[in-house]
């Protein structure tokens, strides 16, 4: 197992390989994943345990997709944007996914809701694993590990988010919102930072998506571990995020209100430059953060534990270790509500 800087466990990579599934009848696989979706009724579940196919395809109906595997085409930069499993029906699931290579791996094109990925292996793809746009609401990704190709260098920015909710991206106030979204004991590694030479963005990227959870899950890399632009709401709690890789923010607060951050650990390696925080709070689309509360965290080896801007926050019992400040002022506000009390080293 690896150790950062301070010789404290750094969370190592899932087995890469991909788990057989047993071996089917080649009648019920089909000659395409597509031609098994166009075949099934509404509603319909397909168990394809064991079926291994060379491209994606559309689901435009209710289905449940259990067991597929899928090797998809490598992407060249300029492809980075292509969906491959496209999703443009409400109550789809996808269970026991395995997929190697591709660009944006399953791209749920709403306004369409109640999606749920569920035990999938994601890995190699230089888009995002799971891309969530046009306003989706009550996806449920659980279980899941989506891993970045290391070896992709994006030619310009934004990097790789591996999970991306997008709910209206016109200037806000706008909708419609993609709202409770829910990621749960899922693993997902963005590799470096882009600015760094490497892929990655932001782990998790939630774009006015409010009262969505995110919990018991493991982030590495990139920018960014969390990101919840004008997600009011929001709860993130017991997850681990490990910025081992010279992230710059652990759990960023763009611009969100009435939002919890409880339980996480943020972890990693001190760059020695700032803004580099554990949790930042910065105003985005003219909304300045409100109300947050953030206690029970623990935050290591960062240079600071809080850069702070907005209001009303209730930050408390937090344990903080090896940091060159505890609060920074991020465009050089603090609210004179904001309360910062208790914290203390961790044990």
């Amino acid at each position: 197992v690896r150790s950062n800087a301070a010789g404290r466990p750094m969370v190592p990579f899932p087995s890469r390989a991909i788990q057989p599934h047993g071996s089917p009848d080649p009648a019920t696989c089909g000659s395409s994943l597509q031609e098994m979706v166009d075949q099934a009724s509404a509603g319909a579940t397909l168990d394809l345990t064991g079926c291994v196919y060379s491209a994606g395809a559309e689901i435009d109906k209710p289905l449940t997709i259990r067991g597929a595997t899928i090797e998809l085409p490598k992407r060249a930069d300029e492809e980075r944007w292509t969906p491959e499993i496209i999703i443009r029906a409400s109550d789809v699931t996808l269970v026991d996914l395995t997929t190697r290579n591709g660009a944006n791996v399953v791209a749920i094109e709403g306004p369409f809701d109640r999606t749920v990925i569920r035990n999938a292996d994601m890995r190699d793809q230089i888009g995002s694993g799971i891309w969530i746009k046009g306003a989706a609401s009550d996806t449920i990704v659980e279980g899941v590990t989506l891993i970045t190709d290391p070896t992709y260098r994006p030619k310009s920015e934004p990097g790789v988010s591996p999970i991306r909710v997008e709910g209206c991206l016109d200037q806000w106030p706008c909708s419609p919102l993609a709202y409770r979204t829910t990621i749960r004991d899922s693993f997902v590694d963005q590799g470096p930072y882009i600015g760094d030479g490497g892929p990655g963005w932001f782990g998790i990227e939630l774009i006015r998506a409010p009262d969505s959870v995110i919990e018991r899950t493991v982030v590495r890399g990139g920018h960014t571990m969390i990101s919840i632009p004008n997600s009011d709401g929001t709860v993130i709690r017991d997850n681990t995020l490990d910025t081992s890789n010279g992230a710059i923010w652990g759990i960023e607060v763009a611009g969100s209100s009435d939002v919890r951050i409880t339980g996480n650990e943020i972890d990693g390696v001190t760059r020695g430059e700032y803004p580099q925080a554990g949790i930042s709070w910065n105003s985005t689309g003219g909304r300045v953060p409100l109300r947050t509360i953030v206690t029970g965290n623990s935050i290591r080896n960062m240079d600071v534990a809080f850069q702070l801007s907005g209001d009303f926050h209730v930050i408390n019992r937090n344990c903080l270790q090896r940091l060159n400040r505890e609060v920074y002022a991020y465009g050089g506000t603090i609210g004179p509500d904001v309360k910062v009390t208790d914290n203390a080293a961790c044990d």
